[in-house]
């Protein structure tokens, strides 16, 4: 593996409260859940989301969450990534990022990783109840 030149930070951080998934819709909308941590890690230090060259997001049961997620924050024109890896797509999304500083790709990258979780076992889908496939059922 070719050597890496150059340091990565993590410059800021924004988390949201950690919920037990509901029953009724009252808990907020995974866009929600985005908007507010981006916006606690953008205030945390002090970057403009314009320096933000790269996105990766991570998700286990949805397509296309980054650009919804991050279009509304007006967080576009820039490689967004959308990455799926059961329950380490959080920490794929910040590795990701990384290796794109790292390899001198970008200067600037986000992170992102959001789960909106329905009660039950990993509350997906499938079962006899609910038949909707997941990206989980592909592990199987």
């Amino acid at each position: 593996m070719a050597p890496q030149n150059n340091r990565v930070f993590v410059v800021g951080v924004g988390m949201t409260n950690f919920m037990k998934p509901q029953k009724e819709p009252k808990a907020p909308h995974f866009t929600d859940l985005v908007e507010q941590a981006v916006s606690r890690a953008l205030d945390d230090c002090k970057v403009d989301k314009h320096l933000i060259e790269f996105a990766a997001v991570g998700n286990m049961f949805g397509n296309g969450y980054g650009q919804r997620s991050l279009y509304p924050l007006g967080i576009y024109d820039i490689p967004i990534v959308n990455c799926h890896n059961a329950c380490a797509t959080g920490s794929n999304a910040l590795y990701l990022a990384r290796q794109m500083v790292s390899a001198g790709i970008h200067e600037c990258a986000l992170a992102v990783g959001v789960e909106k979780m329905k009660p039950g076992s990993l509350g997906g889908g499938g079962g006899k109840r609910d038949p909707t496939p997941t990206s989980l059922d592909f592990h199987y």
